[in-house]
């Protein structure tokens, strides 16, 4: 029968383990669209759409729903 002190202690370090992995993939998406040159919504060149809209006009399009339901949005 297993420590009930190794158990809790596997379970921790999955959580942690879990959550490292998480922050790297928050990481990464945060550089992927901070380099992005398609936009993600609709893969159409994001420099076009700042010439025509100002902005990429789905993000601005999102960020508006978002604060309509009164969710801040820091992008």
């Amino acid at each position: 029968m297993s420590d009930p002190n190794d158990l809790a202690s596997d379970i921790a370090s999955d959580i942690e383990h879990a959550n490292r992995e998480a922050g790297i993939e928050r990481t990464r998406a945060a550089a992927r669209m901070r380099f992005a040159t398609e936009c993600r919504h609709c893969g159409e060149d994001l420099e076009a759409h700042r010439q025509v809209y100002g902005s990429c006009i789905h993000c601005q399009t999102a960020i508006e729903k978002k604060q309509k339901q009164g969710i801040r949005c820091a992008s």
